[in-house]
């Protein structure tokens, strides 16, 4: 049964709206579940609150990490590693031929290691971008060259 649209609403109300059960104690209570979770603070009001709940997404917001941001690797050919910390599916692309990059998707946590050819050449720049989730992160990765 929904909660009913109005300004007024217990604490059973916004529980079974949100499909929670008790330890909680009161509406506050509740809403610091929500707040935790995507719930928009910035609804003022009972009634906008309790429409607030209405398209509150108890399930764990998406989470997408990756470490480091930034590599330098020396000319020579070789790999360098990445770690992905998430919590949805992702998938990895490049911009760079000189490079190559495995796993090109997953899902959770997972290293990513990055194959580097042998730079004979100038300084060079690539940038790895992991997505997933409806979040994007990138890796600049930046090669020294041997030769100018």
């Amino acid at each position: 049964m929904a909660v009913p649209n109005t300004t007024t609403f217990t604490l059973q109300d916004v529980l079974t709206e949100l499909g929670l059960t008790s330890p909680f104690r009161t509406l506050s209570d509740a809403f610091v579940v929500a707040i935790d979770s995507r719930f928009d603070p910035a609804y003022k009001g009972s009634k906008n609150s309790l429409l607030n709940f209405r398209n509150y997404n108890s399930g764990p917001s998406s989470n997408l990490t990756v470490f480091p941001t930034f590599l330098l690797s020396s000319g020579s050919s070789g790999f360098e590693v990445i770690d992905v910390t998430s919590n949805v599916s992702w998938t990895v692309s490049d911009n760079a031929s000189w490079l190559s990059v495995s796993p090109t998707s997953g899902s959770n946590n997972d290293t990513l290691t990055v194959f580097l050819q042998a730079n004979s050449g100038g300084v060079r720049n690539a940038t790895i971008t992991v997505t997933g989730g409806g979040i994007t992160r990138t890796c600049s990765i930046t090669q020294e060259g041997s030769g100018f």
